[in-house]
């Protein structure tokens, strides 16, 4: 089996690589190891709508949101609302998008292998020349193409097989998540997040409604900063914390979700040749937000561009995936991401004391500079 681009993970990244990959001409195949592309859900889906929309996503399967507050662990809480402006952020339909992703790509002519795990790279002379395969109740099978991408998320399954990723993350995010029925959900276009010790240990928890009295609440702990389990802090969130539990006690979990997220940063090299490593095996993310899926998606079609090009000029080295892809996405996050790690692991380290002064400073600003702060978030800064 041949192809002129094998994309390995069939996540946001991965189908974005071969929406672009496609609509240039290459014949792509999409490895997926889930039977069902978008399910295990990994991610919280929180976003920003703008953005959203102009990388192409259909604002049906974006529920806006137009209010935000922080709360410390006492019930102090800071809030702005953009009531009067077009949706500030979104939360995603993690598993309809990522399907929508999916017709797209087939509507562009990529083939999408479900249900298939990739077991390792197939190396000649030193370069990936493919993958060997392995489909449910069939013998491992050898496929080839001209570029391998790494779309396989936090895995880096082909990336670390090349060198480019030195064993595993060190610095990660770990994630928990009920869907729930929230029959008292005060505003179905307002999220919250919650702060210290007590209730998401160096992280962050966070309420985010999709609609029809659903919602996500979720917690997020950063390794190795905290070795606590992040499962056991949902209950405590719903049942103690003096603002959220009036409304989440009530709450009935419909789904579980959970995750990693790598939190390092970028990689400092994502190509070699005939190989581009995009989205979480490259590191690309917001260390700072935990923030993926938009640069999954932006990044991904541009991978798939630049794989286009590359076969198209006969050039697939890596001098040239490291011009045109690798230069290209580093000038729009590199040092904006190395900034928000470095805040990020500050913000790690914050006592609950540390939050509640933090959420008071919040408090003295006027909307304006609070709009600021939040478009700095936005920003990665």
């Amino acid at each position: 089996m041949n192809y002129d681009i094998i994309i390995v993970g069939g996540g946001f990244a991965g189908l974005a690589t071969a929406i672009t990959a496609s609509r240039n001409n290459l014949d792509c195949l999409v490895i997926e190891k889930e039977k069902e592309l978008g399910y295990p859900v990994h991610t919280s889906g929180g976003s920003w709508y703008s953005e959203m929309l102009h990388l192409g996503l259909d604002k049906n399967l974006l529920h806006p949101i137009n209010s935000i507050a922080f709360h410390s662990p006492s019930g102090d809480v800071v809030s702005a609302s953009f009531k009067d402006q077009d949706p500030y952020g979104c939360i995603i339909d993690v598993r309809g998008t990522i399907q929508f992703l999916a017709m797209k790509a087939a509507q562009e002519g990529a083939h999408i292998l479900p249900n298939t795990k990739v077991l390792s790279p197939i190396l000649e002379n030193g370069e990936i020349v493919g993958v060997n395969t392995k489909s449910s109740g069939s013998e491992s099978k050898n496929i080839f193409s001209k570029i391998v991408v790494d779309a396989s998320g936090s895995l880096s399954l082909i990336t670390r097989r090349l060198g480019l990723k030195e064993g595993k993350w060190q610095r990660y995010g770990i994630g928990a998540e009920y869907e729930a029925y929230v029959p008292k959900l005060p505003d179905e276009n307002h999220v919250d997040f919650i702060l210290g010790e007590r209730f998401a240990p160096a992280g962050y928890a966070w309420i985010f409604p999709t609609g029809k009295n659903r919602a996500r609440i979720g917690v997020g702990i950063i390794r190795p900063d905290s070795k606590e389990n992040p499962f056991k802090y949902l209950e405590v969130i719903m049942q103690q914390h003096p603002n959220i539990s009036k409304y989440l006690k009530h709450a009935v979990p419909i789904e579980y979700h959970h995750g990693i997220f790598p939190c390092e940063g970028p990689l400092p090299k994502t190509v070699s040749n005939r190989f581009i490593s995009v989205g979480d095996a490259a590191g690309q993310g917001s260390p700072l937000v935990g923030e993926g899926i938009r640069y999954a998606i932006q990044f991904g079609y541009l991978a798939g561009e630049v794989a286009a090009k590359a076969i198209a000029t006969d050039d697939v080295s890596e001098d040239y995936l490291m011009q045109f892809y690798e230069e290209k996405w580093k000038e729009q996050i590199e040092t904006n991401f190395k900034i928000a790690l470095e805040i990020q692991k500050r913000l790690a380290r914050h006592s609950d004391d540390d939050w509640e002064r933090k959420i008071s400073m919040l408090k003295a600003l006027d909307f304006d500079k609070l709009v600021v702060f939040l478009n700095k978030l936005k920003g990665e800064l």
